[in-house]
């Protein structure tokens, strides 16, 4: 059985796919508030078995670092990397996302480390915050911790995605 339990109040231990036809699909389907975030906790190894079922749900996952990764593959000229980065990972989201029922665009997000380094000089706050403006980012996390509206990848402190004000909605997703 698929349990999800959280900080939602309308989330309790059911069927997962009793849960995801319910409450949970209006609310990824009218989010109600201005960024419509979601975090999505899984424990390790289990990452595969939630694009499944998202994908069976018309949920369309991104594997964030392996597109970029191959992405920067294909670069010469590394002047422009941060700008062409940014350009590319939104083209991405768009071309990924998928719509529920003519009412959303929705998409989920997976292995986004890479937005992390240092090196590519790369925002992800802000580029979580500005997709999920006018479309719903789930934030599949294997590795991560949420404290204070902060994302924490890792156990260096300094290392966060930083989504205060965004009224992130965090799921704790579990397989029994």
């Amino acid at each position: 059985m698929l349990v999800w339990s959280g900080l939602l109040e309308y989330i309790c231990i059911l069927p997962f796919n009793l849960i995801l036809k319910t409450d949970l699909l209006t609310e990824l389907r009218f989010p109600t508030s201005r960024h419509k975030l979601f975090l999505l906790t899984l424990k390790p190894k289990k990452v595969q078995v939630c694009i499944d079922f998202l994908l069976a749900n018309n949920i369309n996952s991104l594997n964030v670092g392996l597109e970029l990764s191959k992405f920067i593959d294909t670069i010469d000229d590394y002047s422009y990397l941060t700008i062409e980065l940014i350009d590319y990972f939104k083209k991405l989201l768009d071309s990924t996302k998928s719509c529920l029922d003519n009412s959303n665009n929705i998409i989920a997000i997976y292995n986004f480390g890479i937005l992390l380094e240092d090196t590519l000089e790369l925002d992800a706050s802000l580029l979580f915050k500005d997709f999920s403006k006018n479309n719903t980012l789930i934030i599949m996390c294997e590795f991560g911790e949420m404290n204070n509206e902060k994302l924490y990848w890792s156990n260096n402190k300094n290392n966060y995605i930083d989504l205060t004000n965004t009224n992130i909605k965090i799921l704790d997703y579990e397989i029994q």
